[in-house]
C-alpha cells in the first residue's frame, strides 16, 4: 500500500512538472526575441534575402538562450519594432531579428537608417548593442573586428573572446548562429 501511494504521489509530481515545462516553454517562445546570424565575415556571390534568411532561421535549431535584463530586453523589442515599422530591409540580409509579429532583417554593417535622422545615433548604438548581447563580435577575428564599422565607433567589447567556427568535412559556409534572447525573471 505504501508503495502504490509512493508510486501515485511520484507520478502525480512528474505529470504536473512536465506540463509546467510546457507552459514555460510557451511563454519563452512567445515573450522572446529571436536573433539569427551569419557567423564572422562570410562572402557570398549572391546577395541573401531577406525571406531567405528568414527561412534559414526557422529551420536551424537554437544555439543559446541568453537572459537579457529589462533594459535591453525593452531597447531590443522597441528597436526591432521601429525599424519594421519603418519597413528598412538591405539588400543583403546577415541577421535576422523577430518579436512578437515585428521582424526586421539587417547587414553586418546594421540598417539603411537615414544619418540626418534625429534617431540615427541612437539606433546605430542599439544594433552594436544587439551584436553584443547575441555574440555576433566572438564570431569575428582579431583582424575583422578591428575594421568592423560598430567596434570602430564603439570599441571592441571588454568580454571579447573569438571563437572559431568548427569547420566540417566536407566544409561548409560560416553557417547560422540563433539565439533566443528572454527576459530575465
Amino acid at each position: 500500500m505504501k508503495k502504490e501511494l509512493l508510486f501515485i504521489i511520484i507520478l502525480v509530481a512528474l505529470c504536473y512538472s512536465c506540463g509546467r515545462q510546457k507552459e514555460d516553454t510557451t511563454q519563452i517562445l512567445t515573450d522572446s526575441i529571436v536573433v539569427s546570424y551569419f557567423r564572422g565575415y562570410p562572402e557570398f556571390n549572391i546577395s541573401i534575402s531577406f525571406e531567405k534568411l528568414k527561412g534559414l532561421s526557422e529551420r536551424q535549431a537554437v544555439n543559446d538562450t541568453i537572459e537579457l535584463d529589462s533594459t535591453y530586453y525593452q531597447l531590443f523589442k522597441d528597436y526591432i519594432r521601429f525599424i519594421t515599422d519603418r519597413h528598412l530591409v538591405p539588400n543583403d540580409s546577415r541577421f535576422y531579428l523577430k518579436s512578437g509579429e515585428a521582424e526586421i532583417s539587417m547587414s553586418h554593417f546594421g540598417n539603411d537608417i537615414d544619418k540626418q535622422s534625429p534617431d540615427y545615433k541612437q539606433l546605430h548604438h542599439t544594433m552594436y548593442l544587439l551584436m553584443w548581447k547575441a555574440g555576433y563580435f566572438n564570431t569575428l577575428d582579431e583582424e575583422d573586428i578591428k575594421y568592423n564599422p560598430f567596434t570602430k565607433e564603439y570599441g571592441i567589447p571588454k568580454d571579447y573572446l573569438y571563437q572559431q567556427h568548427p569547420r566540417k568535412d566536407p566544409p561548409e559556409p560560416f553557417g547560422i548562429r540563433k539565439i533566443i534572447f528572454i527576459l530575465k525573471k
